[in-house]
């Protein structure tokens, strides 16, 4: 612990003597200059903690931004596809019910939908998908237009027209039902029932599928009713029956085709979209997971960097204090163990720190003053002697 240094200049610039002999280390700067350094490399360490903590800290608050901005998209994405699909709902209902009531509620869903959209669109992390919540805007804006070209028929008594018509259907075909009864034939009557079947069907449906099912049974019930064993009478009451059933069947399924064209538009329009708002709640669920991998990487990032930071932090103060304490405590030892020596008589011993411009040095030549002064009067004593 001790660096050897002759001083053989006498003064220093203060006008007092320079120290001579051995300097221990760290012996050319005080005591309390060595303190000073020691409380400022503290504060450098524990500022260095601080950097730690502060560094994971913001990697902390990244991650729970991004997590906030990602949750932020999900929940407009989930309120959007809810919105969507009442929307959906709604209009079924209306054109099932043509309940006033439902009109409005359907604007108001529309109204929220947009302004979803609109906050949706605004955020710039959901850039990659602009196009897709336009599509979905778009859509929208179709549906309602759509929505209120079926409302203006409706209001035009369509709906009304078809209940009537169906009425008519309906009592034409009971009128062959009871022909039909009388004359006691097991195959007309089964297939007439088919036939009433798909006419059931189509009323209910009003698509073009439920009308060819409904003339293929017709086919097949004019085939049974020219080969049926029954009378010439019969068979022309039967024929002059289905006329005005015939008849009813077609103005039926003009008006009926037409109410189905405008909500084919709506179902038309719905599949249009359905793609791109199945997209966005795709985007948004991947950002919750991308986000939560990444709060997950900077969470082990901070926890690392705080557990190494503290650590290394807490090892250098204790390099520190040891050097510190090894630098007083070292060349105090051994000027008490000189000094045991002077006591015993071992004038010979020779004192360390000598060099030193600390405290520690002016003690020990202050010591080798007195030890000088011992062997002057140990000298005296023997020529007295």
């Amino acid at each position: 612990m001790a660096e050897s240094e002759s001083m053989n200049t006498p003064s220093t610039g203060e006008g007092r003597m320079a120290p001579f002999g051995t300097r221990t280390f760290l012996g050319s700067r005080r005591v309390s200059t060595r303190l000073r350094l020691f409380v400022l490399l503290t504060v450098l360490a524990l500022g260095g903690t601080g950097g730690v903590f502060y560094y994971a800290d913001k990697n902390l608050k990244h991650a729970d931004l991004q997590n906030a901005r990602a949750t932020d998209i999900a929940l407009q994405a989930v309120k959007v596809e809810t919105k969507v699909w009442q929307l959906r709902s709604t209009e079924k209902e209306y054109v099932l019910s043509n309940d006033s009531k439902l009109k409005v509620v359907y604007q108001s869903i529309i109204k929220s939908l947009n302004n979803l959209l609109g906050s949706l669109e605004a955020i710039q992390a959901t850039k990659s998908i602009k196009e897709h919540v336009a599509t979905v805007n778009d859509g929208i804006a179709q549906h309602a237009a759509a929505f209120e070209q079926l409302n203006k028929k409706k209001d035009k008594n369509a709906d009304n027209q078809i209940k009537i018509l169906a009425k008519v259907v309906g009592a034409s075909a009971e009128a062959l039902d009871k022909q039909l009864a009388k004359t006691n034939i097991a195959s007309l009557n089964d297939s007439f029932a088919h036939t009433r079947q798909a006419e059931a069907q189509f009323i209910a449906l009003g698509n073009a599928a439920g009308l060819l099912a409904h003339k293929k049974h017709l086919n097949e019930f004019d085939r049974l009713l020219v080969s049926a064993p029954i009378s010439k009478k019969d068979r022309g009451t039967i024929q002059r029956l289905m006329k005005p059933y015939l008849n009813n069947m077609t103005a039926f399924a003009k008006v009926r085709l037409s109410q189905s064209a405008q909500d084919g538009r709506l179902d038309e329009i719905f599949a249009y979209l359905t793609p791109s708002l199945n997209s966005i709640t795709e985007f948004a669920n991947r950002q919750i997971l991308l986000a939560q991998q990444e709060s997950h990487k900077h969470r082990q990032l901070a926890r690392r960097a705080t557990v190494a930071g503290t650590a290394g932090i807490l090892i250098l103060l204790i390099i520190f204090t040891i050097i510190l304490i090894q630098s007083i405590a070292t060349p105090i030892r051994e000027i008490a163990e000189v000094a045991d020596k002077l006591v015993k008589g071992e004038f010979d011993a020779q004192l360390p720190a000598m060099g030193n411009h600390d405290e520690i040095g002016e003690v020990a030549r202050a010591l080798n003053i007195f030890k000088e002064t011992l062997v002057d009067v140990a000298q005296l004593h023997r020529e007295l002697e």
